[in-house]
Formats: C-alpha cells, structure tokens, sequence
C-alpha cells in the first residue's frame, strides 16, 4: 500500500518542502570560500568595564559599560526565487480598544510567495557581506546609585 500524498485532500495547500526524505535531492550547496580556512566562522567578542565608588557609608555610586562585537554572518540565498516571486498582502486587525485607534484597521508590508514559486528551493550559503554590509552592535551604559 502505497502512503497517502500530502496534497491530496486539498484542506492544508501543499507542504513547503515537497523533497524532504528524498535522498536523490541536494537543495543546499555551500559556498566553497565558508567552509575552510583561517576567519570563516561566526565571531562574537564581548568586553564590559564598571567602576563603584562609596560617597559615604551605605551609599554608593556604580557605573559600567558593556560592549559586544558580532562579525562574519552568513546568509541562506534562495537562488530559485527573486523579490519578485513574492506579492504583497494585507490584513484586517480585529477591532479591540486596546489597539491603537480602535483596530480594524489595515496592517499591510507582509509576503507571500507566489503559487508557481511554492516550494522551489535552491540554497546557496556564503558570506552575508557578498550582499551588503550587515552589522550588530550592542552597547549598554549602566548607573546604579
């Protein structure tokens, strides 16, 4: 007996990964540049500095600085698809006094991908900085009294 196929009841859409379990399908390939070498991984440096002084007994001042550093993203291309395979939608928000204005108004800026485009997949991993430049600081002052 051979399994059901996942689309036949047409209730749920197809699945988004139709090849997955099948052995024969690479849908991944990796930039050869991010796999060896001296630099190639993700980095992340962290340093904190902090002073407390006593202005009197039972009183006193604390201050401290945390820095952190994040470097050499990666990022997952799917070559199959471009920007323009997606198309844009709306949604109406439920009308509660809670959100601003009341609700039920339009909440649009989402994606979804076009019905020919559904489950094509063709990654391609490499350096996030091929595409752009992407950074992450976090910096945080502290003052306890």
């Amino acid at each position: 007996m051979r399994p059901p196929h996942p689309d036949t009841n047409g209730e749920c859409g197809p699945i988004s990964g139709p090849n997955f379990g099948k052995t024969s399908t690479v849908s991944t390939r990796y930039d050869p540049d991010v796999q060896n070498g001296y630099g190639k991984r993700h980095y992340n440096w962290e340093t904190s500095a902090g002073i407390q002084h006593e202005l009197r007994p039972g009183l006193s001042v604390n201050a401290t600085y945390f820095r952190r550093w994040y470097g050499i993203f990666l990022i997952n291309d799917n070559l199959a698809v471009a920007p323009s395979d997606y198309d844009p939608f709306c949604i109406t928000a439920p009308v509660d006094p809670q959100l601003p204005g009341g609700g039920g108004n339009q909440m649009c800026g989402f994606y979804d991908i076009n019905p020919a485009k559904f489950g094509q997949v063709n990654n391609f991993v490499t350096f996030a900085k091929h595409y752009g430049n992407i950074e992450r600081r976090l910096r945080r002052a502290r003052r306890h009294h």
